[in-house]
Order: C-alpha cells, then sequence, then structure tokens
C-alpha cells in the first residue's frame, strides 16, 4: 500500500508550471468557449515545449 505524500503549494514542481500558466498566459483573459480554451492551452504548451531551459526553471 502506498502513501500519499502531501506537499505545500510551493514546493510542488505542478503547481509552480500551472501558477506560470495561470499568470502568464491566461492572466485577465476572457475565453468565450471552451473550444477557445483549449486553442489557448494548446498554443501555451507548445510555447513552453520550445523553450526547455523556461520550463526547468519553473519546476525546479
Amino acid at each position: 500500500m502506498r502513501a500519499l505524500l502531501l506537499q505545500v503549494f510551493y514546493s510542488n514542481p505542478v503547481a509552480h508550471a500551472w501558477d506560470e500558466l495561470r499568470e502568464k498566459f491566461f492572466h485577465n483573459r476572457v475565453l468565450h468557449s471552451l473550444y477557445a480554451l483549449e486553442e489557448q492551452l494548446t498554443l501555451t504548451l507548445n510555447t513552453l515545449e520550445l523553450d526547455p531551459g523556461r520550463v526547468n526553471s519553473i519546476v525546479s
């Protein structure tokens, strides 16, 4: 049986990545459909995929 390890927000790399997405790519944006949200998220993830150094600095 595995136990779940609870982490505080600032020590969780996924939380850092999500915070970066919200601040840099979705800040003060109103998206009028789920399709628009999907398009913005795709653009965001593609941008981050092309910059692994940035991703590494976010999650470490």
